[in-house]
């Protein structure tokens, strides 16, 4: 049974490659969408975020820390990273 932990303090907006646009709120959020409709199984970035959101859900790390993976491995994987109305 997986943990829930509380929401990030910033929830990330991503743009999707098909131009829609996810809102995700925690690491098990992320840790879901990285497991079951990431785009590209593979990757460094992505590696490490998966890793991470597992490790903040089990509270081994940080929830900033998952959540500045997850950053990264969308920059990756070239999915847009929207933030009060500007694209990262």
């Amino acid at each position: 049974m997986q943990l829930t932990v509380a929401p990030w303090s910033n929830a990330l907006q991503v743009r999707m490659h098909s131009g829609l646009e996810r809102r995700f709120d925690s690491p098990n959020e992320a840790a879901d969408f990285l497991e079951h409709e990431w785009p590209f199984k593979d990757g460094e970035k992505y590696e490490q975020a998966l890793r991470t959101c597992h490790e903040a859900i089990e509270r081994r790390v940080s929830q900033n820390v998952a959540r500045e993976a997850f950053i990264a491995a969308c920059l990756e994987a070239r999915l847009e990273i929207v933030t009060r109305g500007t694209l990262h």
